[in-house]
């Protein structure tokens, strides 16, 4: 039984640093190999001595068997190597190189942050050999920071993973076509022909919108548009007639990237049967654009939010007054720091004078908390 148990623990170590030699390998691109790279070495000789060590006491563990010496070397071949491959290099180097953060969450910092004990003498042996490599005495050598490296690795990833989402979202929100930007023609603010300045005037300051469709008699029977900033010096007492413009006229189908190129404020939009759907501006469309990755906020006390994605330290400073940390650092990185590694919904987590309870996740990713200041 204690031979089971070596095989199975130094498995798990070749199955961990496995998985750090991948993920390492992923984020330096090769670009640290003109130097003495410390801490590859140390993990590739981890993951060297921990498969030998296995396979001297799976030979050990089937020697107990009574068969022939030509079937044991056979099974000891065939299996540990399988077992090897399986186990300790396609599986470990697939999830880390794919899935950085999960692989961290879910075995490094439960599983190989309690076996750094195990290394640090080794660590600390090896420190004298390499005082000149300030990278090894600042990244490794301290208790239990063998995780710092591929702590540093993950979030780099993780963030390098969310911006390129971000992009692409915006990319094919604009890449759609108006549909999505129009306000109705139930909800759009429109102004009769024979109108006077003054009304105009008074239904800016209502509204606050800048431009206006005009229509004749009926109001899908528009004739054009007035733009506020051109009626500032009119008599107020003036109609409007004289100050109407032609406006920009085009299809639901028109692309949203094209509004934008074409520096377009303000447009009527039409189906491709001529009735009239609603308009389209400029400010319409960067709004909801922005939308995608500014944090939406609510205030539920007087000491309470409620936040969506992004959450970043400068945000929560700016709520509750509060230093963390660099306002650039997100929550994730922030409670990895703090050793909050295994954060699930629901948990409540007190720091400062703040209490942060979790209320959704996607993936390893915290995307809604509940903020409370602590009084």
């Amino acid at each position: 039984m204690e031979v089971l148990v070596i095989i199975f623990l130094m498995l798990l170590i070749a199955f961990l640093s496995s998985g750090i030699e991948s993920g390492y390998l992923k984020s330096e691109k090769l670009q640290n190999f003109s130097k003495d790279n410390v801490f590859l070495t140390t993990t590739l000789f981890v993951n060297s001595l921990a498969i030998n060590f296995g396979a001297i006491f799976f030979s050990l563990f089937i020697d107990k068997f009574q068969i022939s010496e030509n079937l044991k070397s056979f099974l000891e071949i065939l299996l540990f190597t399988s077992i090897v491959l399986i186990f300790c290099e396609t599986v470990p180097k697939s999830i880390a190189f794919y899935y950085p953060t999960f692989f961290y969450n879910k075995f490094l910092s439960s599983i190989y942050w309690y076996l750094s004990y195990i290394f640090y003498p080794f660590f600390r042996l090896s420190e004298k050999f390499f005082r000149s490599t300030a990278y090894f005495s600042e990244r490794i050598i301290a208790t239990r920071d063998i995780l710092l490296p591929l702590k540093y690795i993950v979030e780099n990833e993780f963030w390098r993973q969310e911006k390129a989402l971000i992009i692409q979202e915006i990319i094919s929100f604009i890449k759609s076509d108006i549909r999505k930007f129009i306000k109705p023609k139930s909800e759009v603010q429109m102004v009769n022909y024979d109108s006077k300045v003054s009304d105009v005037i008074e239904l800016f300051k209502i509204t606050n919108y800048r431009f206006f469709p005009v229509y004749r008699h009926l109001k899908e029977d528009i004739i054009g548009i007035i733009d506020v900033n051109d009626l500032i010096n009119a008599n107020r007492s003036d109609r409007i007639l004289k100050f109407i413009k032609k406006p920009i006229v085009l299809i639901d189908k028109f692309p949203a990237l094209e509004f934008l190129r074409k520096n377009y404020n303000f447009a009527i939009v039409y189906d491709e049967f001529g009735n009239f759907l609603g308009i389209i501006t400029r400010k319409e469309i960067l709004r909801n654009i922005f939308n995608i990755y500014s944090p939406n906020i609510r205030k539920i006390s007087e000491n309470a939010y409620i936040i969506d994605k992004p959450i970043d330290l400068g945000l929560i400073e700016e709520l509750t007054g509060i230093h963390l940390g660099e306002p650039n650092m997100n929550l994730n990185q922030f409670l990895m720091e703090k050793n909050f590694v295994d954060v699930q919904e629901g948990d409540e987590i007190e720091i400062e004078n703040l209490k942060i309870t979790i209320l959704s996740k996607e993936g390893d990713y915290i995307s809604k908390i509940k903020l409370e200041i602590i009084e």
